[in-house]
């Protein structure tokens, strides 16, 4: 009886083991047929079979992960426009605090100059355009101001109005430039336009000047520039039918004396214009 007893409490045991296990099965086919019912609403939404959906949804995730690499690149992206955009704006903050020391001593060198081509009044002045948006030029821009008279107030330099001044200022300006850049050659297209006198000559020494350090062609009128140079030609336009041709003609030296004493008088020469016009062409090699 004992034994027998034992083996009812073991097959008790079993049971209620048996019992629980039942309860639990019990939880799990709950959230099986909860997941059932999701799959059957999802089929019914998108008219396929389970093996469509399960297809379906490995499309979306690629596009899903192909969106994350897509955002992660355009991210690196931003990152790198913040800082080459960061860089733009040093190396042009840059640029501006080396243009503004430029700009000062621009101002005082052309004013020495100008002085010295008969503009003892002119007053420079350099001054920067803030500018939208990112440009090779930098952050601004440049605009020149210059008064030629006492008591003037500062024009912009594009709106003078004599050409005699607007050629000085813009021989001063080449002379400034051609003393620290490497300029093979310059040309002045009638440099001595609106002036005369002892104005001319300072021009013809300007251009002497610049002479030593480049190549200078000047097209002038002028007996006094003309006479500076170490080579001169004679340009001659002919008209001949519909057409107009040009010749030009290097003059040897008393081509050159005739040429300048008809620059000086016109047809009439004469022994003392050309006189002159010998002492003017020694004067030049000086």
């Amino acid at each position: 009886m004992e034994t027998i007893s034992y083996q009812l409490d073991d097959c008790l045991g079993v049971l209620d083991e048996l019992q629980d296990s039942i309860e639990v099965e019990e939880g799990n086919l709950d959230q099986i047929s909860k997941r059932l019912d999701e799959i059957n609403r999802i089929k019914n939404k998108y008219n396929g079979s389970i093996k469509d959906i399960l297809m379906f949804r490995e499309r979306i995730a690629d596009k899903i992960n192909f969106l994350d690499e897509n955002n992660l690149e355009v991210k690196n992206l931003i990152e790198k426009r913040k800082q080459i955009s960061q860089n733009y704006q040093d190396k042009a903050l840059q640029l501006h605090n080396e243009r503004w020391k430029i700009a000062h001593f621009i101002e005082k060198e052309l004013e020495q100059e100008l002085q010295f081509l008969k503009m003892e009044e002119a007053r420079l002045h350099v001054q920067f355009h803030e500018k939208e948006g990112i440009s090779p030029e930098g952050m601004e821009e440049i605009e020149f101001f210059i008064s030629t008279n006492l008591g003037q107030s500062m024009k912009p330099l594009a709106k003078i109005a004599s050409g005699g001044e607007v050629s000085r200022i813009m021989l001063a300006i080449k002379v400034l430039f051609s003393r620290v850049d490497q300029i093979p050659i310059l040309i002045f297209d009638e440099i001595d336009v609106g002036v005369g006198g002892e104005t001319v000559k300072k021009i013809g020494d300007k251009l002497q000047e610049i002479g030593q350090r480049a190549q200078v062609i000047s097209i002038t009128h002028s007996p006094a520039i003309a006479a500076r140079a170490s080579q001169q030609f004679y340009i001659e336009k002919d008209v001949s039918g519909e057409k107009t041709l040009s010749s030009v003609t290097e003059l040897g030296e008393e081509e050159r004396i005739r040429e300048i004493a008809r620059m000086l008088s016109g047809e009439q020469i004469t022994d003392s214009v050309l006189e002159l016009a010998k002492e003017m062409l020694e004067e030049g090699r000086l």
